[in-house]
């Protein structure tokens, strides 16, 4: 009876236990085509944990700019082949402005694009980037998703290497993607960032 009686109390405590997070890892770092920003995002998977940053600028005015969406997401509507810039998407409840900064996201292959907003219409938004006209750097399937991004802080850095590693260093929204940059001035796109971390989820 001691033996059953223990038996029962090591599998209650076993249910008792809380679920164990599972952690999954992702480096992320690219250069924007048509701009001068260098970029890094943050994959919709559970929350994002960035632990390290390596990133530099050849402008004494880089900076780093962490960025969450705003709003919920344009969903898109029609399949979209590489190398276009009109993204047929239905535009959800939330204000669209000529020069957002927008995080385009394949949901298939997780993989993502930032690109600035040049306009809406009435069945979808056209890209563009700071430099030249912005295209479509994957293909994209009905039910991706446009992110409209809003600033979460921004750190002036200069020309110097930085080494940000350790702790923590930024967590995104649950489930949604992190957008973090490196800018440049005039037409350089001599910068480069490198992110890692995980994401996690229960």
């Amino acid at each position: 009876m001691k033996t059953f009686a223990l038996l029962l109390t090591c599998i209650l405590c076993a249910f008792a236990l809380p679920a164990r997070a599972a952690q999954v890892p992702f480096s992320s770092g690219t250069t924007a085509i048509s701009t001068n920003v260098a970029y890094a995002a943050v994959p919709a998977l559970g929350v994002g944990s960035v632990r390290k940053i390596l990133a530099k600028s050849d402008s004494s005015a880089g900076t780093i700019t962490f960025y969450n969406p705003t709003g919920p997401a344009a969903v898109v509507t029609n399949a979209l082949a590489v190398g276009y810039s009109n993204i047929l998407c239905k535009l959800e409840g939330t204000t669209w402005s000529e020069f957002d900064v927008l995080l385009i996201r394949s949901v298939a292959n997780n993989t993502y694009q930032r690109v600035l907003l040049s306009s809406t219409n009435g069945s979808g938004i056209l890209i563009t980037n700071a430099l030249t006209a912005a295209t479509t750097s994957f293909a994209l399937a009905p039910g991706d998703q446009v992110y409209k991004m809003a600033s979460a802080g921004s750190y002036l850095v200069g020309a110097t290497l930085v080494n940000w590693d350790g702790e923590p260093i930024w967590h995104t929204q649950s489930e949604k993607p992190g957008l973090i940059q490196i800018s440049a001035t005039g037409s350089t796109t001599n910068n480069v960032i490198t992110v890692t971390g995980y994401c996690e989820f229960k």
